[in-house]
């Protein structure tokens, strides 16, 4: 809207227009008779109505009130009113209705789109009543099913898959090449549902758009908290369907992936750094190392592997076995003092292991003597294969136990000598191949980037939150690719693309409003979205910057240009002085892979804030960085800029007491002003707010009511020059 000199009158004399589009045509009404000397409106409009802007700042939406318009059953062009509007050959229902203002004479600008959505009537009087006018009304995401009924997911964000994983039966040296889940480490994958077999191999639906590298699937296993690729996938999508992609395994979703012990049990207390045997370094292990020393009383001495056994325990993948190979590196280095008579005197070791975990099944490994105990070393890799064939089980615990003996014969312990044993576990991997029978419902996972951007042609993939809310209005609401308002060059300008660059990775699975995403996204963003008046062909997005200058403020306004001022500090009960941020959500969509408490100490200590109050619990399912600081009073965030993270942002607004300024304009030259202007005050009465001065105060305008001869407005503060 842009007023010409018309607004510099004293006097305001206003006319409402409205133009109400239908399928073959324009009717033109009016609060009072008007021509512009193309079209003549019909001045029969009833009531006044008002038109009622505002943003909400702490939730990062905007709205926009509907209105209604009372007028007789008029003759227009010798048929009535009421039988053009409904029922005949012309059709207004869902068309587009343009509000214009006429100021003093003036040329008509236009203050508001809406479109009418219902016609009733009493006996004298017809109502017309109008709803803004918002793209994506009445739609729904995802848009796209596959064959088999279910939605094909829409998907934002860049991801990083593990590493492909394969079965491995046997391999030298210690299955080095082999994937185990302490390699698994990336966590960023996205849902996708089974879709069907096809040729042997089983298909899941990645979304609606092609991925040329990196789709592989992989199944969550929650035993170990990772995402374990499938065998043999693929590493393209591929199209099925019209929009429809796929990605695919081998039948039965098989994997193979190595895994360790997570805990262990030592029943007698023999070992030592008994952990080492799976804390993936081979240069540390458990150990055993224990002497016997022959005596007279005693030149016999025998500990038998239960005295000493050791436990280690397993986490058990989810899903069943088909094959699989357990592995023990153990190492053994013994010695026997000067004393022992080779030929005579006896030393046996021998290393028994039970991978049932019973105790009832032990097997000798190892067996050595004292052929053995010249204090070199000796390794040894144990394997002990498991097959689907055999119904053998994951093993969810395996012992360990040494058995040693020694006979002094040649002394009979008169001249005693003493054997070391020194056993080591260097390392514990068990290999599996595992599969499922279950088919439908079950969920896989993909690591392939997301949608890319659809208003300049880019082939990477939307990385921000703001360019997944933008897209979504393109692609799915058909929105003008139009450069919005406040979006800038991305670079230097401080403006929304260059000042926000809040990571995302999101997904939409199941069926939902497109309105209620993108309000999602813009709270998650920080940022709010409208059409300036309602226009569609003009879209504009709103936020906070990080500074502003005296070149950011669009209107400054004086005493003179208002009246009715109310001044008010937000309300205390309004305050949200310390967040708990849960954000990165897991793929698996029950959890936040990070969490985060932030607070403002001075503002607590300020305004006598109680432990207990001002506190939200906040979940966030698109935003993934940058990381939340935890401010505290050693970490203030009042030091911080508004755009450095989510808590900063919203701390900016809502974590101290603002000042609210509502008032009516006078001064016809600010009719102009628009909602999310940024204003100034000044040569105000009084002259301060409370204890605060105007001078450098920045005001956003969150609040529009107009109606004839009307304007009245909220600002709220929000910074400072």
């Amino acid at each position: 809207m842009a007023f010409n000199s018309e607004v510099k009158l004293g006097n305001i004399q206003e006319n409402w227009l409205f133009e109400l589009s239908y399928n073959s045509g324009t009717l033109y009404l009016a609060l009072a008779d008007y021509n512009d000397g193309t079209n003549f409106y019909h001045g029969v409009v009833l009531n006044k109505p008002s038109i009622r802007e505002s943003i909400n700042l702490k939730n990062s939406t905007a709205s926009t009130s509907n209105i209604s318009l009372d007028i007789p059953d008029f003759d227009y062009q010798g048929t009535l009113i009421s039988e053009l509007l409904f029922g005949g050959s012309t059709y207004f229902i869902n068309q587009n209705a343009v509000v214009k203002s006429v100021i003093n004479e003036g040329s008509a600008e236009t203050i508001g789109y809406f479109r009418l959505v219902n016609v009733s009537r009493n006996a004298n009087v017809i109502k017309m009543s109008l709803v803004s006018h918002r793209i994506w009304d009445f739609v729904d995401l995802p848009t796209t099913k596959t064959s088999r009924g279910k939605y094909s997911p829409i998907v934002y964000g860049n991801y990083t898959k593990n590493s492909n994983t394969e079965y491995i039966a046997s391999e030298s040296p210690n299955f080095g090449s082999a994937v185990l889940t302490d390699d698994l480490t990336n966590d960023d994958y996205f849902p996708v549902l089974y879709n069907r077999s096809s040729g042997g191999r089983e298909e899941f639906s990645t979304g609606i758009h092609s991925i040329s590298s990196n789709a592989e699937g992989a199944y969550y296993d929650s035993a170990f908290d990772v995402f374990i690729p499938f065998t043999n996938p693929t590493s393209a999508n591929i199209l099925r369907g019209a929009s429809h992609y796929i990605t695919k395994c081998n039948r039965h979703f098989i994997r193979g992936f190595g895994y360790r012990p997570n805990d262990f049990t030592d029943h007698h207390a023999k070992w030592d750094d008994e952990g080492d045997a799976f804390d993936t370094n081979t240069a540390t292990f458990a150990k055993y190392d224990k002497s016997f020393t022959s005596s007279g009383s005693t030149p016999n001495l025998t500990e038998q592997n239960t005295a000493n056994d050791l436990d280690y325990s397993f986490a058990i993948p989810t899903g069943k076995l088909k094959n699989g190979t357990l592995v023990i590196q153990f190492q053994t280095s013994h010695l026997v003092s000067a004393n022992f008579v080779s030929g005579t005197d006896t030393y046996e070791i021998k290393t028994y292991v039970d991978i049932t975990g019973t105790g009832s099944s032990f097997v000798e490994q190892i067996s050595e003597n004292h052929t053995d105990a010249d204090g070199s070393t000796n390794n040894f890799t144990k394997t002990f294969t498991f097959s689907e064939d055999n119904d053998d089980k994951h093993p969810d615990v395996i012992k360990i136990g040494i058995f040693r003996k020694i006979v002094d014969v040649s002394n009979a312990g008169v001249t005693p000598f003493t054997a070391t044993t020194d056993i080591r576990i260097k390392d514990i991997k068990m290999f599996s191949e595992v599969f499922n029978e279950e088919k439908d419902g079950l969920t896989g996972y993909c690591a392939g980037d997301g949608l890319t951007e659809s208003w300049s042609g880019s082939s990477s993939a939307i990385t921000e939150i703001h360019e997944a809310h933008r897209d979504m209005l393109i692609r799915f609401a058909g929105m003008v690719t139009t450069t919005p308002t406040n979006w800038g060059n991305g670079s230097s300008d401080n403006l929304l693309d260059h000042a926000k660059n809040w990571g995302i990775r999101y997904w939409q699975n199941e069926l939902e409003p497109l309105s209620g995403i993108l309000e999602r996204l813009q709270y998650e963003g920080g940022f709010i979205f409208k059409f300036k008046k309602g226009n569609v062909a003009e879209p504009e997005y709103i936020f906070i910057k990080d500074s502003y200058s005296s070149g950011d403020v669009q209107y400054t306004l004086t005493k003179n240009d208002i009246n009715s001022p109310n001044i008010k500090v937000t309300n205390f009960s309004d305050l949200i002085t310390k967040m708990n941020v849960n954000y990165q959500l897991h793929a698996t969509e029950d959890k936040y892979m990070k969490n985060k408490t932030a607070s403002s100490y001075t503002a607590r200590n300020n305004f006598n804030v109680q432990s207990k109050e001002n506190i939200v619990d906040v979940d966030l399912d698109a935003y993934v960085s940058p990381d939340v600081t935890e401010y505290n009073n050693s970490t203030l965030v009042e030091n911080a800029n508004p755009n450095d993270d989510f808590f900063a942002y919203y701390y900016n607004i809502s974590g101290i007491p603002r000042l609210l300024i509502s008032a009516n304009i006078i001064n016809p030259f600010f009719y102009d002003i628009d909602i999310g202007d940024i204003v100034q005050f000044s040569d105000m009465y009084p002259e301060k707010a409370f204890g605060k001065t105007f001078t450098n105060l920045v005001f956003m305008i969150t609040s529009l009511s107009r109606t004839q001869g009307v304007l009245k407005i909220q600002a709220t503060e929000i910074g400072a020059i």
